[in-house]
């Protein structure tokens, strides 16, 4: 299948990926008092940057998702928001680069 054939779909899963996060930050749990430390999770965060690189859909959904649901500061919050926009948009090198730069100033 063409890239044009299979385009409407992929647009339609970044959709709605990219409302399933805004959703998820929009959140607040309540319950969580303490707040998630980044460096708990570069793991999840170089799993990323590997699915990106190999434009894994389904991996990235999967590990935003799950970071999205940690008790992050605000500035890290953002970032994963920027990285999503970015995965909505198909920029896979922009969001690598919000990683690198979430890396570089934990």
């Amino acid at each position: 299948q063409t890239i044009t054939e299979q385009l409407p779909h992929f647009y339609t899963a970044l959709k709605k990926l990219a409302d399933t996060i805004t959703k998820t930050l929009s959140i607040t749990n309540e319950t969580q008092t303490k707040t998630a430390n980044i460096n708990d999770h570069l793991t999840a965060l170089n799993e990323l940057s590997n699915a990106l690189k190999n434009e894994d859909i389904t991996t990235i959904r999967s590990i935003l998702n799950d970071l999205e649901k940690l008790p992050f500061d605000s500035t890290t919050k953002e970032a994963l928001s920027a990285i999503a926009n970015a995965v909505l948009m198909t920029e896979f090198d922009e969001a690598q680069t919000v990683i690198k730069q979430l890396v570089e100033n934990r």
